[in-house]
């Protein structure tokens, strides 16, 4: 379980049931509490950078989470390529807005289902594509992961391997007919595939 490891920045796990094919988490309660705003323009986004940094200095503890080599491996084409998402920075990967908890005393962040170990850039871009899908041009989103600390030490080759990737699971997950996930995927299958144009292009040092 790795909310011990981030009660810093997440809400702490008060209880869990099991019963009938369900997980039942319950989570402290966080008053005042609002959905993060991605929108272009928002004043969430320099809390949501800061958020980002704090979460990666906390050490990957040693728990049996997936690596990024793993979780992204069929949709990378030459396995050496592997190794540029190869790390040992703990990463959330799934930066939803309805996953980011604003309060006047910053952000928590929810829904640690995909915990990862992998190389620290990933966390910045899977922002960045949900600024994309929150209205941000290409450039404009890679502006704000650039204040991510370490963006700024990743090769423009990882970028666009994981560029890559990400258009080709979101292609994947888009076409499965009665994927859940359906109404998000749909727009996030365009943003990933805008990204991997716009990769080359958009990624200044």
């Amino acid at each position: 379980m790795i909310n011990p490891h981030v009660l810093s920045l997440a809400p702490q796990l008060r209880w869990q049931v099991e019963g009938a094919g369900w997980n039942l988490l319950a989570f402290a309660y966080i008053p005042g509490a609002r959905h993060a705003d991605y929108s272009p323009g928002s004043p969430d986004l320099p809390a949501l950078v800061q958020v980002i940094n704090r979460l990666q200095q906390i050490p990957c503890p040693d728990l049996p989470v997936k690596r990024a080599e793993q979780r992204w491996a069929a949709y990378v084409d030459d396995d050496a390529d592997l190794g540029l998402l190869t790390g040992t920075t703990l990463l959330h990967t799934d930066f939803n807005p309805l996953n980011v908890l604003m309060t006047v005393n910053g952000p928590w962040v929810t829904d640690w289902a995909w915990p990862t170990r992998g190389t620290a850039f990933i966390d910045p871009a899977c922002f960045l594509l949900r600024l994309m899908l929150g209205g941000h041009p290409a450039a404009e989103a890679e502006g704000w992961a650039r204040r991510c600390g370490s963006w700024g030490k990743t090769p423009d080759e990882a970028i666009n391997v994981f560029a890559i990737a990400c258009a080709r699971l979101y292609d994947e997950i888009a076409t499965r007919t009665l994927s859940p996930g359906r109404s998000i995927s749909l727009p996030l299958r365009g943003t990933g595939r805008s990204t991997v144009r716009g990769s080359t292009a958009c990624v200044q040092r």
